[in-house]
């Protein structure tokens, strides 16, 4: 099982894959500026294409890149503000308040 930050760091690759696809419309080029296989930012694509019930980027009518469906366009600015947030949350420092805390420290014994 992941733990905070690594299910916060899955969560965060999956959004900013998405995020990145949309913003390039060429699953080839998002997939190099993401350092991963263009098979498996396909794969990511479908899987989105599946959750939203929607194709989500269409061939171009150029043939080069490819074009946003309108439920796509809806959901650039949205995924950007949660990826902001989360990351926020995740980077985000704990603090250590010695009244609140139930740890139990021991001093000077093996």
């Amino acid at each position: 099982m992941l733990g905070d930050v690594g299910r916060g760091t899955a969560i965060l690759t999956a959004e900013s894959q998405s995020l990145v696809m949309l913003d390039e419309r060429n699953i080839t080029r998002a997939a190099a500026r993401l350092g991963i296989s263009q098979p498996a930012l396909s794969a990511q694509l479908a899987r989105l294409r599946d959750l939203f019930e929607d194709q989500l980027l269409t061939p171009a009518a150029s043939e080069k890149g490819m074009v946003l469906t309108p439920r796509a366009n809806e959901l650039r600015e949205p995924l950007r503000l949660a990826l902001q947030n989360l990351q926020d949350v995740i980077v985000a420092p704990t603090g250590f308040d010695p009244k609140t805390s139930d740890r139990t420290f021991t001093i000077g014994e093996r």
